[in-house]
């Protein structure tokens, strides 16, 4: 079997895990740490056109890309390994700047999810020791989905339209066809994802309405016939689209 002398591990600060062999996007910054195998003779890695930089076997180095880039901008970093017997490796892996995503925050009891690829719709189920703040019928209420996207991920978002005044201690989001997280510990504005609570921090934008119960969502289309956006209700569509002009059961609306 071929020896590995080089292990590029991913470290990810802000921003979504990325395959070490193709490199990736990322937002703001990422950090990479290249540790040489400790059987290694010797390597190297080098950023874009710059210095060379000599990796001690079995002592991780540590890098950060993103911090001198434009969005849209790329680098590519080299990397070489030597073994004992003079066997050489190289390889490279190629990083993306992209634009930062900044997720809404409404006001109230609030919480985002990070659908996974293949859910096509997301439904949350929050509760304490006394109330349901779901409609107390699994699989609870939809979510909305914002049209954004977060890590690569959709971002839906629940908020709580009820009359209680208290919060909820506990949720679990699922799919609505035997996919869910597990019970996990409410905190009002956090990002999670199936896993659980992620660390994503959540930057002010426009104010979004959540979520209420429904059996089935609205569509709205461009006028040009596009589907731009599904929501619970009409007066939902101006938190998650631009202003302009747009079609739901046929009839024209106006986002001012």
């Amino acid at each position: 079997m071929p020896r590995r002398f080089l292990l590029l591990q991913i470290r990810q600060l802000l921003l979504r895990w990325l395959s070490a062999l193709n490199g990736g996007e990322f937002e703001k910054t990422i950090t990479v740490t290249a540790t040489l195998s400790s059987n290694a003779k010797s390597g190297w890695y080098k950023i874009g056109d710059g210095v060379q930089v000599n990796l001690t076997p079995g002592k991780a180095a540590t890098f950060t890309l993103g911090a001198d880039m434009m969005e849209g901008e790329s680098k590519t970093v080299t990397w070489s390994a030597t073994n004992a017997d003079g066997t050489t490796k190289t390889g490279s892996s190629t990083f993306n700047k992209i634009k930062e995503v900044v997720i809404p925050t409404p006001t109230g009891i609030f919480a985002y999810f990070l659908a996974p690829s293949d859910w096509s719709q997301v439904d949350s189920w929050a509760w304490n020791d006394t109330d349901n703040f779901t409609g107390g019928n699994w699989p609870g209420v939809s979510c909305t989905k914002t049209g954004m996207k977060k890590n690569g991920l959709d971002v839906w978002m629940w908020k709580y339209d009820g009359d209680l005044t208290t919060a909820p201690t506990m949720i679990i989001f699922n799919n609505g066809g035997g996919q869910q997280t597990k019970d996990l510990k409410f905190e009002n504005g956090a990002v999670y994802n199936l896993a659980g609570k992620t660390n994503e921090s959540v930057s002010t934008g426009i104010n979004q309405v959540g979520s209420k119960k429904a059996p089935a969502k609205l569509k709205i289309y461009s006028i040009n016939g596009v589907k731009v956006a599904e929501v619970n209700k009409v007066s939902d569509a101006e938190y998650v689209l631009a202003p302009g002009m747009y079609i739901c059961n046929g009839k024209k609306f106006v986002i001012k």
